[in-house]
């Protein structure tokens, strides 16, 4: 694979620490995993070998991203009641996977605020007729039909996005929000990067109006895309 987010800004990339791996279901596997000092949750003893392995495949990418960063843990991260990871104290961190690959991301507290990430597979044409709607509002589409993108590879990196704004956003939101709470307001395809801003307040430190910026990479029919919010002394330029 190439360099992810190839178009970051330095500035930013140095704070960034990426693991990845493939996955691999069989029960060979898990017990590399299980034996490497991973864990399972009680809430996926019963679940099917193929979500056990994708758990563990993530959980060994998030260990291996914290190990890049200095931070060295032996086991699984715990998880939280709403059932995200809970990174040490002083990190932050994301975990996504999708067929068979796993990915994690984490950066140190004092760089980022919050970083989200997530990987989709590209929609096809009939998935997107399902869900267009559900994705973003007209406006949103028209802005994306100006980037000269298939229109499939656009609305999988504008639904991408918004999952890593999510997932960027609830340690500070704790609750459940929905796509309709972000609104697509600039998409730069030749800096592989859009804009989100937020339609609503969600939290005190979250208002309404407040922009976030979404960078993405695509490869081998998926998108990758990153969401984050740098400390106010980090030049994300």
């Amino acid at each position: 694979m190439t360099v992810l987010f190839a178009a970051l800004p330095p500035a930013l990339r140095r704070h960034l620490y990426f693991a990845s791996q493939t996955i691999e279901v069989s029960d060979a596997a898990q017990t590399q995993l299980l034996n490497s000092g991973l864990t399972l949750p009680a809430s996926l003893n019963r679940a099917v070998l193929k979500r056990r392995v994708e758990f563990l495949s993530g959980r060994a990418c998030a260990r291996e991203a914290l190990r890049l960063a200095g931070v060295a843990i032996t086991d699984s991260l715990p998880i939280s009641p709403h059932r995200h990871a809970v990174w040490p104290a002083n990190m932050v961190g994301s975990i996504s996977h999708c067929n068979q690959l796993a990915f994690a991301v984490v950066a140190h507290r004092q760089a980022l605020h919050s970083v989200g990430m997530d990987i989709e597979e590209c929609m096809t044409e009939s998935v997107l007729d399902s869900v267009r709607t559900l994705i973003a509002k007209p406006q949103e589409l028209r802005l994306a039909a100006q980037t000269g993108l298939a229109e499939t590879l656009a609305s999988t990196l504008l639904f991408s996005a918004k999952e890593s704004l999510f997932k960027a956003l609830f340690a500070d939101v704790q609750r459940i929000f929905d796509f309709s709470c972000a609104q697509l307001t600039d998409w730069q395809p030749s800096r592989q990067y859009l804009q989100l801003t937020l339609t609503q307040s969600l939290s005190p430190t979250n208002p309404q109006g407040k922009p976030l910026c979404c960078h993405y990479h695509c490869f081998d029919h998926h998108v990758l895309t990153l969401c984050l919010e740098p400390q106010p002394n980090i030049d994300p330029a």
